[in-house]
């Protein structure tokens, strides 16, 4: 997941997205880096986001990612994942 920002809004942007991995995270979830080129350009800042947490994280029409994006002030870019 890219999130693109200066370095205080990119830090409430990750924030709101390990909480939302915290509040439903088990203990052996493994961790996945998502992600192989965003569409602003290279990347500001990463983050690393459990694979079975990807939908909850996007939520339904986008509406997680869009609420973080607007209340931090970032881009904020999950591409595909490859198979």
């Amino acid at each position: 997941m890219f999130v693109e920002g200066d370095h205080e809004r990119y830090l409430e942007a990750k924030e709101a997205i390990e909480l939302i991995i915290r509040e439903n995270r088990k203990p052996n979830d493994p961790v996945i880096h998502i992600g192989e080129k965003s569409p602003y350009g290279p990347p500001d800042r990463t983050v690393e986001v459990p694979d079975r947490f990807v939908g909850l994280i996007i939520g339904r029409a986008g509406d997680n990612l869009k609420q973080i994006s607007a209340a931090t002030s970032t881009k904020i870019f999950m591409p595909q994942k490859n198979s």
